[in-house]
């Protein structure tokens, strides 16, 4: 006999439990006989196809969770593209930026204006002295044709991003990244690449503020980043909050070393490899 095990609804579920839970197994079923009655084999089947279902909800259930999780990861590289004057969104682009930030300028058009004024609130924290906005220039024959545009609060001048040097097109799909994203996991390589270190240090505040919805991976050789966040644990920010890992090449592939802070924000080892040398022997030469 061949049991049907494909069940996919908590209707069915509750039942075959139910069918399980009012099953006397010591009663109905003798495993020292070799022979099995018919109601042997029905507790038996019983039992067998309610673990079939629980078992094949289980897996489902899990997949369904793990494939969700992966969803939620999103990822920006090294160095994100350069900024350009016009943007033509492609139909096959993601709810993501793009692991370049190819597509920032279109998450940018489509939720204006909420997200512009997010993000030139946190250029006037960052105190970048522009405003974004965007705009369509397309018609009925080029389709949509996004215009990225910064306005200097200082001039009044009206410029492009690729006018202002390579900073904000390297910072942008991050800001936009912690502003549209929630419940997810967001991983970057390296956001300090064309930043002063000034800006590097208030990227660091933009990442505590933004992981209360989210979970932040960052791969980064920043000291002035680091130190942000090291002096908001010794503010208060509680140091739980802050993972901070240093991954040691070895013959067996890289190790990943913990380096833990304590209250106030200190390194409780330090770091190997050389990093950080540089401001620890500026410090003896001081004193």
């Amino acid at each position: 006999m061949r049991l049907p095990l494909q069940f996919n609804d908590r209707v069915a579920l509750g039942s075959c439990n139910r069918r399980l839970l009012s099953t006397d197994f010591q009663t109905d079923l003798n495993f020292s006989t070799p022979c099995m009655s018919v109601t042997d084999i029905k507790s038996a089947a019983a039992f067998s196809m309610t673990a079939g279902v629980i078992l094949n909800y289980t897996i489902g259930e899990t997949a369904s969770d793990l494939k969700e999780k992966l969803s939620s990861v999103t990822y920006l590289g090294p160095l994100r593209s350069h900024p350009s004057r016009f943007y033509a969104p492609r139909g096959d682009q993601n709810d993501s930026v793009g692991k370049l930030g190819e597509n920032v300028a279109r998450f940018i058009y489509e939720q204006s204006p909420e997200i512009t004024i997010k993000i030139n609130s946190w250029f006037e924290k960052f105190e970048i002295p522009y405003e974004l906005s965007a705009r369509s220039i397309g018609d009925n024959v080029t389709g949509t044709v996004i215009c990225l545009q910064l306005r200097d609060t200082r001039s009044d001048v009206v410029v492009g991003p690729s006018d202002v040097g390579f900073g904000i097109g390297q910072m942008l799909p991050i800001i936009v990244e912690g502003i549209v994203r929630e419940d997810s996991i967001i991983c970057v390589e390296q956001p300090e690449i064309h930043l002063h270190p000034r800006l590097q240090a208030h990227l660091a505040d933009f990442i505590i503020e933004t992981s209360k919805k989210n979970q932040w991976i960052i791969e980064t050789h920043s000291e002035s980043l680091l130190l942000r966040l090291q002096n908001r644990i010794y503010q208060g920010l509680k140091k739980e909050q802050v993972s901070v890992n240093y991954v040691e090449p070895t013959s067996n592939g890289g190790e990943i070393i913990r380096i833990p802070l304590d209250d106030e924000g200190d390194f409780c080892r330090e770091f190997p490899d050389g990093f950080f040398e540089e401001r620890i022997r500026e410090k003896r030469i001081r004193r």
